[in-house]
């Protein structure tokens, strides 16, 4: 086949798929008054609600976090962290910086870790923080629109909340703040559950 015939037919294929794609953007993307469903719930399509409730402490994480003040405090954190470590207690520990510090624990809770080293150290200052694993009740009254209440149902499912002071045992109350996105059926939106501690 020739250079200018090809060059012809390729020609002609161009302006062929052109029009058709003109038409087809007339016909569907440039209609004002087309219509299309979706099972997505964009987010303007939600309201913001908050409220207060207690959730039950399941579970904690391994990691803690301890922060001590003071010389002799910290002198004494590093000879209890070492026992526990040497006994199997905690897997490991490591120190963020000259106060701080972060714990792996394998047999105590951090709450367990928390009333230990109060003892052990004698020291009301000793701070002992972790992630708490807890359950909400099925049902949570939340405030919207200037304090209005609307019943919330809540999925039954361990919510993640960070404890400052681990003085909560498993199977313990703790006051918790929720703010959440809601849809307008009333249902939370993508999970997105903010809850800190109360």
């Amino acid at each position: 086949m020739e250079a200018k015939t090809k060059k012809l037919i390729y020609g002609v294929g161009s302006i062929f798929v052109a029009i058709i794609f003109i038409f087809s953007y007339g016909a569907f993307g440039n209609n004002s008054n087309a219509s299309t469903s979706t099972t997505t719930v964009g987010a303007s399509n939600t309201v913001f609600v908050y409220g207060n409730t207690n959730g039950i402490i399941e579970n904690y994480s391994q990691t803690t976090y301890i922060t001590a003040t003071g010389k002799n405090e910290i002198e004494a954190l590093n000879v209890s962290l070492g026992n526990l470590e040497a006994n199997g207690t905690v897997s490991n520990y490591v120190p963020i910086n000259a106060t701080y510090y972060e714990a792996i624990l394998s047999t105590m809770s951090p709450y367990q870790l928390s009333v230990y080293l109060a003892n052990a150290l004698n020291s009301s200052t000793i701070s002992v923080s972790a992630y708490a694993y807890v359950r909400l009740p099925a049902t949570v009254y939340v405030n919207y629109n200037g304090g209005s209440q609307i019943p919330l149902k809540v999925p039954a499912k361990n919510y993640t909340v960070y404890i400052s002071k681990s003085n909560y045992s498993i199977g313990a109350n703790v006051p918790v703040k929720m703010q959440v996105l809601v849809t307008t059926a009333g249902q939370i939106y993508n999970n997105q559950l903010r809850l800190t501690e109360g």
